[in-house]
């Protein structure tokens, strides 16, 4: 990019409005407003701005500290793209019974491979290809306490446990569990699991699995307790170099601020290859004459270190509104189906996503199991990209990542398959986990669980209060309404060091990576990045009741 183009976007980004503050407009004009930019906004402007900025700003150079290892710089390799059936009314459609078994999914996943084609747009003189440099720590095991200075260079794999039918919802006893999903997720977590590159590098213990979770169960006799601490030995220069997770599970460093920039910077998704580029397709695709296909599903940018050992996969987010992309529509209808108590059945005048509600606040059971299909199209699609990636690169360690729905999408693959995951500004996945019955860890290990959500107080989305009738996400047929997370939060508190107002603009990954991420402490150094830590007694759906 010529120089006084980088420059010109630079001076936009500097001088565009800056966020809210509380004592701007009324909430009548906020609603006008927030309605007016969310369509022109995020709408038209997100890929081609995230595009931009992020060619110009990922090779920003940081001082690593003392204490952390050399960084590890990746770069963009592959990009993956879901291709869905062109439906002609509408999605549900799809769910008619048995209509499809495990493997028949009605999916096309198409691969771009810099490798075979090199991205003419660029912001790199050597390799074409912006980019991003990451620290990572290193955890060991003990099994008490007192015996951290003296713990072997070991790592205890997580015990999981799956959710009870009845545990999917406080005031519920019947079973709200997607039944075709859960399958589907399980096969291929089994295969996984089972397979060398699953022995070697998965978080999970496959030999110690219960079938029953108990919030109340407090099992001291396994408690463990994990240290983590810098990877100064750690080198991939060895072409015999693989990642072996008994050795010590590596992860990102959260409290590393240029870190996570750089995985934010690549969960925006800096850079898709045109429609001229050349595209492989993956596997052996779902056929069917019936259907044409459109390019309109889950997105996977991979990106990867030089000699291939480190991978951080980035799922693509939700293009908020109808407008918002080729994807808008999908994206909204697996959001309402993942993160609504009741396929977003939010009034008589507005068509949901199932059929189920039967009264106010009140939701059928028995229909939800039934209806639980749609959402295989991401879920299935994110599963499927991420199996593709561990074979191709069955030596690498894996982080996977994603802004918004992305994010949630990267956290329930990584519970699914044993990867740690770091989401930014994405809703509350614990619902959907439960509703896919998804692996948990012990409730004594909840702590080890590496996931983390990175967002901030103010983004109503994240906060899990973007579901009333006045909210824009209702304005936008959105329902999202669950706001419980698994793993760990780490909450910015731009209400506090900001003044910031709750606002849906705030969700956007461009204002949290350069009016919170980049600038948190630079004007105040002694406002502290935020501890990451469980959320503590948090229920979703409480308001609704379940019936059979």
């Amino acid at each position: 990019m010529p120089i006084e183009a980088a420059s010109l976007i630079d001076n936009n980004i500097e001088t565009r409005k800056t966020p809210l503050k509380k004592n701007e407009s009324n909430w009548s004009l906020f609603l006008l407003l927030s309605l007016l930019v969310s369509f022109s906004l995020i709408s038209y402007n997100y890929e081609y701005i995230a595009k931009q900025c992020f060619e110009i700003i990922a090779s920003k150079n940081y001082k690593t500290a003392n204490e952390y290892s050399s960084e590890i710089e990746l770069q963009l390799e592959e990009v993956y793209i879901q291709h869905l059936p062109n439906i002609p009314d509408s999605l549900p459609m799809l769910n008619s019974g048995d209509a499809y078994e495990i493997d028949t999914i009605p999916f096309l996943l198409k691969r771009w491979s810099s490798s075979s084609d090199t991205p003419s747009h660029s912001n790199s003189k050597s390799n074409n290809s912006p980019t991003f440099k990451i620290n990572l720590l290193q955890r060991h095991s003990i099994d008490n306490e007192i015996s951290k200075n003296s713990r072997k260079n070991t790592f205890t794999k997580l015990q999981s446990s799956c959710f009870l039918a009845g545990d999917s919802f406080s005031n519920s006893s019947s079973s709200v569990v997607s039944k075709k999903t859960s399958e589907m997720l399980d096969f291929y977590r089994d295969h996984f699991l089972s397979s060398d590159v699953g022995k070697r590098t998965s978080y999970w213990d496959q030999n110690h699995t219960k079938n029953v979770f108990n919030p109340n169960s407090n099992d001291n006799d396994n408690e463990i307790f994990d240290v983590d601490s810098p990877t100064l030995d750690l080198t991939t220069n060895s072409p015999k170099w693989q990642y072996e997770i008994k050795k010590g599970l590596l992860l990102p460093n959260v409290s590393h601020k240029p870190t996570i920039l750089n995985i934010a910077r690549m969960a925006a998704n800096a850079y898709t290859p045109g429609k001229g580029r050349k595209w492989e397709t993956v596997g052996n695709p779902w056929d069917h004459s019936g259907f044409g296909w459109n390019d309109n599903g889950l997105r996977g940018h991979i990106f990867t270190s030089k000699d291939k050992k480190i991978v951080v996969i980035s799922f693509k987010g939700t293009s908020l509104f109808s407008s918002g992309g080729s994807t808008g529509p999908n994206d909204r209808f697996n959001d309402n189906r993942l993160f609504s108590c009741c396929c977003a059945s939010f009034d008589i005048t507005r068509n949901p996503v199932c059929d189920c509600l039967v009264g106010e606040k009140k939701c059928s059971n028995s229909c939800l199991k039934s209806s639980l299909v749609d959402e295989d199209l991401y879920i299935y699609g994110a599963a499927k990209i991420f199996l593709e990636t561990a074979l191709r690169y069955p030596s690498a360690y894996i982080i996977l990542t994603g802004h918004s729905l992305g994010g949630a999408v990267s956290s329930l693959v990584g519970l699914s398959f044993g990867v740690p995951a770091i989401a930014f500004e994405s809703p509350g996945e614990s619902l959907a986990a439960k509703r896919l019955g998804l692996p948990i860890p012990l409730p004594i290990h909840e702590e080890r669980l590496p996931t983390w959500h990175i967002g901030h107080n103010t983004d109503p989305i994240y906060m899990g209060t973007c579901n009333t009738p006045s909210s824009i996400c209702y304005l936008g047929g959105y329902s999202m309404d669950s706001k419980c997370h698994l793993g760990k939060q780490c909450v910015y508190d731009t209400a506090k060091h900001l003044g910031w107002r709750r606002d849906i603009r705030h969700h956007r990954i461009i204002d949290v990576i350069y009016y919170v991420l980049e600038p948190w402490g630079k004007q105040n150094p002694k406002i502290p990045m935020p501890e990451c830590k469980l959320e503590k007694n948090c229920k979703d759906c409480n308001s609704w009741t379940f019936v059979k």
